[in-house]
């Protein structure tokens, strides 16, 4: 049995962006901690959006159907997975497969209501402002424009749920983080209407999509569809399954269909709720959200080309800790910045300054003891850095790896080895190279979970076989004498 972590499904109506890019490696880096941690085997899911009016849309302004548009983008998406999660196992599921419809319909009025083909959702609040000299009504919800439809669908019983749902955000599970999400939650279920949830649409205006079972005129509400992926990839309906209830990881501004409809959902089926909903913010360029039309979009993929992989990984998980409705400035001098400043000239500079070394391929085993001074580089690091990590603060984690490394490279530089192996002082040196390497080990495994290849690099040259996150392999004491340490012939970050 495992357990898994999930982003959302991307929307395949455009192409990747940033805020994609975060919510994966994000969700790959809890899944990585966890594994490392050595918990219940965890899996990373992710995948794509593919029904819905949208797709129709943008299919046929590039001139494709829909299949090909959904095969053609959710490539883009399956490509971006791959490389920000540095080829971590993970499950990519699409809503178009022949296992995600068969969830769907295991799993399963006329209403009237405002309806945004943005959104994909009816709305009843509304009201009616002014857009090029023109009266229009907008959703005070989102402030996008809606039209009036009346048409023959089904309805789900949300206010039902509703209770139960409230109940379960304020209880002493906690449900939601950052924690600060539960107050407006709560206050989003208390103001919603009277009113059940429409869960189809006319197939004669929505037509990509699952049919409703018995009923060829409507196809299964966009989002309805889109949830139960999280199903599919369980395995369900199947008795065997992966371990339920999962964690998600979404952006804030789904928060409402994940942490309200998604649990009123599953409450209707009698399955258990999810187990953590973890919600992040936006990314902005010069405090503006992005914008093709604006030209401030950031490609991830260029900024990978650029920096490599983990320069992406570090600089997002450094500046993007969660927090509540705070939007979060990016821009590629930020990311040249903070790859130069923190991984060329910290983690980089520390691993050439160690393994060019001449005489690094001659250290022998630890001949004297290790003194209550030379463990004091140590002193409570691992309940700190796991805190913050099991607590998902990767940022906090940043900063405390960083820490760690001036005070090693202080300490490099007081101990002066070159000397000690110069004046024949063997007994202080190897204590000295001792000590660095096992300072540069355990920040080695430490930053496994952020910056993946560049961790694995590190450790693989100090031939560490061992690389869980365990309270043991976290301590000093590790035995180097079956280990083959080899010399450095290249930088761990090149200069860009």
């Amino acid at each position: 049995m495992k357990s898994f972590i999930s982003t959302p499904i991307f929307y395949v109506n455009a192409e990747p962006h940033i805020g994609h890019a975060y919510s994966l490696i994000l969700a790959d880096t809890i899944t990585r901690v966890r594994n490392l941690c050595g918990a219940e085997k965890t899996l990373l899911v992710t995948g794509t959006d593919e029904h819905g009016q949208k797709i129709m849309q943008a299919s046929l302004s590039r001139k494709m159907t829909p299949k090909e548009l959904c095969d053609q983008q959710s490539g883009h998406f399956h490509r971006l997975a791959n490389i920000v999660t540095h080829n971590n196992v993970f499950d990519f599921i699409r809503t178009t497969e022949p296992r995600h419809k068969e969830s769907v319909l295991h799993f399963w009025g006329s209403h009237k209501g405002w309806y945004c083909t943005e959104d994909e959702a009816f709305y009843t609040n509304v009201k009616e402002v002014t857009i090029d000299n023109e009266r229009v009504m907008v959703s005070e919800e989102t402030g996008r424009r809606v039209h009036m439809i009346e048409e023959p669908n089904y309805r789900f019983r949300l206010p039902k749920y509703l209770p139960a749902i409230f109940d379960w955000i304020k209880s002493s599970q906690a449900p939601l983080e950052p924690a600060v999400y539960t107050s407006e939650i709560l206050h989003t279920i208390e103001s919603l209407e009277n009113e059940d949830l429409s869960v189809s649409r006319c197939k004669s205006r929505v037509p990509w999509g699952i049919e409703v079972p018995g009923d060829p005129d409507q196809t299964i509400y966009v989002w309805l569809d889109a949830l139960i992926n999280y199903l599919t990839v369980s395995g369900y309906p199947n008795e065997e399954r992966l371990h339920w209830p999962p964690t998600h990881v979404i952006g804030k501004d789904i928060s409402k269909f994940h942490c309200i409809y998604w649990p009123a959902f599953l409450l209707s089926a009698g399955l258990s709720l999810p187990k953590k909903i973890i919600i992040h913010s936006h990314w902005t360029m010069n405090g503006r959200k992005m914008s093709k039309s604006d030209g401030n979009v950031i490609n991830p993929f260029n900024v990978i080309d650029a920096f490599g992989v983990d320069a992406l990984r570090y600089f997002l998980l450094k500046e993007g800790y969660l927090r509540r409705d705070s939007d979060i400035d990016i821009s590629a001098n930020s990311i040249s910045a903070t790859y130069k400043s923190d991984l060329m000239s910290y983690y980089g500079n520390m691993f050439s300054r160690i393994f060019k070394t001449p005489f690094v391929e001659e250290f022998p085993a630890l001949i004297e003891p290790i003194t209550e001074n030379d463990k004091e580089l140590y002193e409570e690091i691992e309940r700190w850095l796991l805190d913050a990590y099991n607590e998902c603060k990767f940022s906090q984690g940043v900063l405390i790896i960083m820490e760690m490394l001036a005070k090693v490279n202080t300490y490099f530089t007081d101990m002066k080895p070159w000397e000690l192996k110069q004046e024949k002082k063997i007994s202080h040196l190897n204590r000295v190279m001792y000590m660095t390497f096992e300072s540069f080990r355990i920040i080695s495994l430490l930053f496994q979970p952020l910056i993946p290849n560049a961790a694995s690099k590190v450790l693989d040259h100090m031939g560490i076989l061992d690389r869980k996150l365990t309270p043991e392999n976290l301590r000093i004491g590790y035995d180097y004498r079956n280990s083959n340490v080899k010399s450095l012939k290249e930088n761990l970050f090149p200069k860009k």
